[in-house]
């Protein structure tokens, strides 16, 4: 670290060089102008350093300690910095943060709680109030906006396929909780551009006609299609001890179709229930298959295709 001392402006002792150095290492080479005012500094001596090069100025008085680049977590964390207490990293960085979008340090955004502070060249939103503590979090001690957060934050900015983008990606990485997602829908309600989300979110929002829907569309379907067998229907099946309901039974191949029209991350316990099914329907000697809402939307001409290779499998073997 930079030697920063010299005479104070609080009667002329020493500044202490470590006091300096000890902020910074908390703030990832960074210090504040109020914060080097507080270590004995006046405006006259703040602007010496930077002129020496011992302080180079980051963002409005938010100024890098030493020499040398700032990293990626300094001009995150220089962005907190330069706005006011209570802010969070939003939008399109806290996506980045989260890891569903690459990270753009030339347009930082930043959203502060109240009055509306420009601090060029970051982008800076506003809050009136502060948000739930369940819409932030913190990564490498940046406070930022959680992933449901994020979404409501895009809403009115993103295109519907970048939307889609945004879920799917959180899906992956398993950011995606419906229970939080539902909650954040109704809180934000009112705000512009909220009913985006309804097209990106359809496959995953909990609905009480989606299993009815995807059976009906199931029937549609094999209807056009008098070459593929037709399965029992809603069949009671025991295995394992435990009398399970089965979607779709081609008996005589012992093939299992299991319509799966819940939204995803429903309840860790009901996907637990289906893999311990599927085990005891497996060790009886069926093949049970699983085909979700969105494939079937998107792919029956797949699906009935799969159904049929299978079939033809087992009726082989």
């Amino acid at each position: 670290m930079e030697d920063l001392g010299g005479k104070s402006a609080r009667g002329g002792h020493k500044t202490r060089p470590s006091a300096i150095g000890a902020v910074a290492a908390r703030q990832d080479a960074l210090i504040t102008r109020a914060q080097l005012r507080g270590c004995g500094l006046s405006g006259k001596q703040i602007r010496s350093r930077v002129a020496n090069g011992y302080l180079h100025p980051l963002y409005d008085g938010v100024f890098l300690v030493g020499v040398g680049k700032p990293s990626r977590q300094a001009r995150l964390r220089g962005a907190l910095l330069a706005t006011r207490e209570g802010s969070f990293l939003s939008g399109r960085t806290a996506a980045a943060l989260l890891g569903v979008r690459p990270l753009n340090l030339s347009a930082i955004e930043v959203t502060v709680v109240g009055a509306t502070e420009q601090r060029p060249p970051l982008v800076v939103h506003r809050t009136r109030t502060a948000p739930p503590r369940d819409e932030i979090r913190l990564t490498n001690r940046l406070r930022h906006s959680s992933f449901t957060r994020v979404l409501v934050e895009l809403s009115a900015r993103e295109t519907e396929a970048e939307l889609t983008r945004l879920v799917e990606e959180g899906v992956r990485r398993n950011l995606f909780f419906i229970h939080k997602v539902e909650t954040a829908l109704s809180r934000h309600a009112r705000r512009p551009g909220i009913a985006n989300l309804q097209g990106p979110l359809r496959y995953y929002l909990d609905r009480s006609d989606r299993k009815s829907w995807l059976e009906r569309a199931f029937d549609r379907e094999l209807q056009r299609r008098p070459y593929v067998a037709v399965p029992e229907r809603n069949v009671l099946l025991e295995a394992g001890g435990i009398v399970w309901e089965i979607d779709c039974l081609w008996r005589e191949h012992g093939v299992i179709l299991e319509l799966d029209g819940r939204p995803w991350h429903v309840c860790e316990r009901d996907l637990e229930k289906d893999k311990l099914k599927d085990m005891k329907l497996a060790a009886l000697g069926h093949v049970p298959v699983r085909v979700t809402a969105r494939r079937f939307e998107r792919d029956a001409d797949g699906v009935f295709a799969d159904v049929e290779e299978l079939l033809a499998v087992r009726r082989a073997a």
